[in-house]
């Protein structure tokens, strides 16, 4: 049986941080560095909802929200 991925807090602000470029989007960013889509949206909307608290420790791992994320110009 295979192990959950669990990535870095300085990983999923990264990725944000690429999906915030103009003319981007999303799906292209999670798809270039090997996540799923749905899940780098998850990511962003936690990241907007709680700008000073998200990913900022391992406790991260253990939530997990919904989200939506679209073309940014």
């Amino acid at each position: 049986m295979s192990r959950r991925r669990e990535d870095s807090p300085e990983f999923k602000r990264e990725a944000i941080a690429l999906t915030r470029q103009p003319g981007v989007s999303c799906r292209q960013i999670a798809l270039e560095v090997g996540i799923n889509p749905n899940l780098l949206s998850r990511w962003r909307r936690q990241a907007d909802e709680e700008t000073d608290k998200a990913f900022k420790g391992s406790s991260w791992d253990n939530l997990s929200s919904a989200s939506g994320c679209g073309v940014f110009k």
